[in-house]
This record gives C-alpha cells, structure tokens and sequence, in this order.
C-alpha cells in the first residue's frame, strides 16, 4: 500500500454496511481495502487497456468459503464501476449483503484526469440518490506537477470551510516526487488538532523511515521499503512504544509491476471490527488481456473471492 493510498484510507474511512448473518461475516466490509479506499483506481483497472477495448462498466460479485467449506457460497454483488470514454473510473456503487443498491461514490475529473472532487451519497433501491440523506463532499488539488497535495473535506451543506474549521490532508513532496510531509488536521468543537508525519528516505537502502507526531508529541514511527522502480515492498509500523510493531505490510509484484500478492500482519494485541483482525493475504490474478479478474482475501483458512465481470 503506497504512502498516498494510506493517507487516502485513513482520511476517507467511513462506515459501510454491515453483514446480515454469520455466514456472511468472513467477508465483511473492511476486508476489501483494496477497492474500498482508492484515490482513483487506475491502478487497479488500467485506463488504457479500458479505453482500448471499450468497457464501460465493471460488476465485482463476492462469493466466500470457510475453513469448513469445500465450494464457494453466498454469491452477491459487492461494487459496480463506471467509467468514462479515457477508462478513468466516475462512478462506484456499493451493494449491501443482499445485493441492493446502498451507496454511490462519484469521482469528478480534471483536464488531467485526475480526480478533482469525490461525492458520496445513499441511494435507493432505483440507484438513485436518497433525499433525505445529504451528500458528502471531498475536494482534491494539485500542483503544477499533477501531484496531489491537498484533500479537504466539505461541510453536511457541501460548502467549503476556512482550513481552521475544516478537516483537511496536505502532503509536500521532494524533487523526486516522493512524499516527504503529510499534515493532517482534524477541528472539533473549534479546537484544532494535527497530526504531521515526515519521511526520509535512503537511496542507497532502497528504504524510508517516517515518525507521526500528533499535538507535538512522537506518536509513532515506521519504516517502509522499496524496490528499483521505487514500488513499496514492505512497510512496518510501530506502536506508541515505539518497540512493538502495530501493522506490517508486504507487497509482491509480477514483471509488469502489477500487485499479485498483499499480506497484511497485525501486532501483538491488535484489535480489529473486521473478522480477520487485520491479518490477511490478498491474492491478485489476471486474465490474458492484462485485466484484473479476480482477488482472493485469505484469513484463518477462510476465503473472499471476488471476480471481475467487463462490460
């Protein structure tokens, strides 16, 4: 997970919905991070092999199979994406557990095609926007580089607020383009809070150490890990001890760079909603075309699949 994917996940963690049985809990929501909390997702779905072969819409459909299960079940729609005619990604849906229409996340573009502003909105059972629910609105800026370097969040009215009320990411970066500040503000009841983590990074190590410190005081620290192309291969985070590790992660890649494995490891005492506890193996396949077909969240013997359906 990229230094701007994790900032991206934590600034845009919301709640999504919940399962409806037991069965169905070892594929909760919090296990699909991997499409849940994206700035634009061209990761993910290639914009130009979209564009090539003309698809518009991605249906992802989720079936699981636990420790005790020989075949999959419980097949239902999880997402469905949209995309313009550049293969960018505008438009998500999230499905509940039943397979209805829950939530949308639209993605306005630039000239650029970069993501300028994300709305959030409940929708009823026609897909269409709920009334009596208001949209939740996120503004995204750029420098002349084309890097990100703010995320602001707006008001329940959808006006923009004066940074110091506002809840707001900035990130600065070095002159190869790697993130080397991260400010986070956060306003309650008129009382300001930040939290502001710095990198440095060794080329010679092919590596990166960072420290949080919220309200002036060292927090957490970690150091991250990288490959030639400077794709993050393994990333660890410290507890408040600064001695225990709270999260490690660990990436693998195939020869054209695409993610084909993701192991997430929780610390010792860690604690988690989701049923994996933060400990899990996402497996990434792809068909011949280059396209991502399917994704395999493996925890404790139990399995989330989902597949990729192209239209």
């Amino acid at each position: 997970m990229s230094n701007v994917k994790i900032i991206v996940l934590a600034f845009l963690l919301i709640l999504i919905p919940k399962t409806i049985s037991s069965q169905e809990n070892i594929c909760d929501c919090c296990s699909y991070s991997s499409l849940q909390y994206q700035q634009d997702y061209d990761e993910i779905f290639n914009p130009s092999l979209m564009k090539s072969y003309g698809f518009k819409e991605v249906m992802v459909k989720t079936e699981s199979k636990s420790a005790l299960d020989s075949i999959y079940s419980n097949k239902y729609r999880e997402m469905k994406f949209k995309f313009n005619d550049n293969g960018l990604v505008v438009l998500k849906t999230h499905y509940n557990r039943m397979g209805k229409p829950h939530s949308t996340y639209e993605l306005k573009r630039n000239r650029y095609g970069k993501v300028s502003q994300q709305i959030f909105n409940y929708i009823d059972s026609l897909e269409q926007k709920a009334s009596f629910f208001s949209s939740e609105i996120i503004d995204y800026t750029y420098d002349t580089r084309k890097k990100l370097i703010k995320i602001k969040e707006r008001d329940y009215k959808g006006d923009i607020l004066p940074d110091k009320k506002a809840k707001y990411t900035q990130l600065r970066y070095d002159s190869k383009d790697r993130i080397i500040k991260v400010i986070n503000h956060r306003n309650y009841n008129n009382i300001s809070s930040f939290s502001i983590t710095e990198y440095e990074y060794s080329n010679d190590s092919l590596s990166s150490t960072f420290q949080i410190i919220r309200d002036e005081k060292l927090s957490a620290s970690g150091k991250n890990k990288y490959d030639d192309n400077w794709k993050e291969v393994s990333s660890t985070l410290y507890n408040e001890d600064l001695k225990s590790y709270a999260f490690q992660y660990y990436y693998e890649y195939d020869n054209d760079e695409r993610l084909i494995k993701f192991q997430s490891i929780s610390g010792p005492g860690s604690f988690s909603e989701c049923p994996e506890n933060d400990s899990f193996i996402d497996i990434y396949t792809y068909d011949i075309n280059g396209f991502l077909s399917s994704i395999e969240h493996r925890f404790a013997g139990n399995i989330c699949k989902m597949t990729f359906e192209y239209q």
